[in-house]
């Protein structure tokens, strides 16, 4: 019996597995393919299957310009992190240079300047993302506020749903890096919690 149950675990895990690598739908592929269902039993040519077509070609134009704005802040955010990996190596270089170098000569002092410099840019960086955390995080409260109040399924509910959607696909970029960085945003993220 023990067996009996652990295996329906297993194959429970499994599918949560499975259904966490399909692709996750937006809200309005979702409704994409909802009305492409209902049309499929509308008569074409009809005032109502014209109507519907102009909604899904909306719907579709909607999500393309979705897709590229996050394709968008995707790039601007792994050119960040080159940035960041870039002030990483240096820094690991200056502090090689400074280990050859006697204490207090001029080369030592040097480096350790340019490795102060470097240190400061690190941390403002990793302020501000600590501090962009936070204002995703109210945003996100005050959308769920707002749409508490919206009627489900009307313009405004639609809109603030993207919104909400968009919002938390950076929100979720965001803290893996936080994450894989372990710097500042981290500790920000946990005073917020």
């Amino acid at each position: 019996e023990r067996a009996k149950k652990a295996g329906k675990a297993a194959v429970k895990g499994e599918k949560k597995i499975e259904k966490g690598l399909k692709k996750k739908l937006s809200a309005d592929e979702k409704r994409i393919s909802a009305l492409k269902g209902k049309m499929s039993k509308m008569k074409k040519g009809s005032a109502e299957h014209k109507a519907a077509i102009k909604k899904l070609k909306g719907l579709q134009s909607k999500v393309k310009k979705a897709k590229a704005a996050e394709a968008k802040a995707v790039a601007a955010e792994k050119k960040e992190e080159a940035e960041v990996a870039k002030d990483k190596k240096r820094m690991a270089e200056l502090k090689a240079k400074m280990a050859k170098y006697k204490k207090g000569s001029k080369e030592h002092k040097a480096a350790e300047a340019e490795a102060k410099k470097i240190a400061a840019k690190m941390k403002a960086r990793a302020d501000k993302e600590a501090k962009e955390i936070e204002a995703d995080e109210a945003k996100m409260a005050a959308l769920k506020k707002k749409m508490a109040g919206m009627k489900k399924g009307s313009k405004a509910h639609m809109e603030a749903e993207r919104k909400m959607e968009a919002l938390a696909k950076m929100m979720k970029r965001r803290a893996e890096r936080a994450k894989k960085a372990g710097k500042a945003a981290v500790k920000g993220e946990k005073k917020i919690e």
